[in-house]
């Protein structure tokens, strides 16, 4: 068995015991495009985020590369929360950072505070802008691979999702729709 898959393996039979030792309860979480679009035209809710991620994907790489994650979150819930960061045991280092254009060039800046999820708002990680940085992988992520990461918030906890490697973005490839 390959170093990278021994990891995932590790990290997910680890994930329920990190779970259960959170002193957060976790949110509850949908994810794929149908829950993504299938509240869209309901009132406001109060109370609670209610965290719904969809869209998510990340680049391939070679191993000791770097590369980038992504994903929509959306709050379906009456308060704000925050994303404070990112997990996997898939790199040395996992970051949330921002690409912006600054005097004519493309610089990325990690997001040390995190990034607010406004109540009933959405915010959309894509490249060319905020992005999950994967730095010094310890595998290879090759298209079909699946990238398990934990996105910690501040109100909602921990939840776990996994982002599929691909070479484009799921569900924004020239109309096409995949389901997550």
């Amino acid at each position: 068995m390959t170093k990278f898959r021994l990891l995932t393996l590790a990290a997910l039979l680890a994930a329920p015991l990190a779970l259960s030792a959170c002193d957060k309860p976790t949110a509850k979480v949908e994810t794929g495009h149908e829950a993504m679009e299938a509240d869209h035209d309901k009132a406001p809710a109060t109370g609670p985020a209610k965290i719904v991620i969809a869209h998510n994907w990340a680049r391939p790489a070679a191993a000791g590369g770097n590369t980038a994650g992504y994903f929509h979150v959306r709050n379906d819930g009456g308060a704000p929360d925050r994303l404070l960061g990112v997990e996997s045991a898939v790199s040395a280092k996992t970051e949330l950072h921002q690409s912006k254009t600054e005097g004519g060039v493309m610089v990325m800046t990690p997001l040390a505070d995190g990034v607010e999820i406004p109540a009933g708002g959405d915010i959309e990680f894509n490249p060319g802008g905020m992005h999950v940085m994967f730095i010094g992988l310890t595998g290879p992520l090759k298209v079909g691979d699946k990238v398990p990461v934990t996105l910690v918030f501040r109100d909602s906890g921990r939840i776990a999702v996994e982002l599929p490697v691909q070479t484009m973005s799921a569900g924004h490839d020239e109309g096409e729709h995949h389901d997550h």
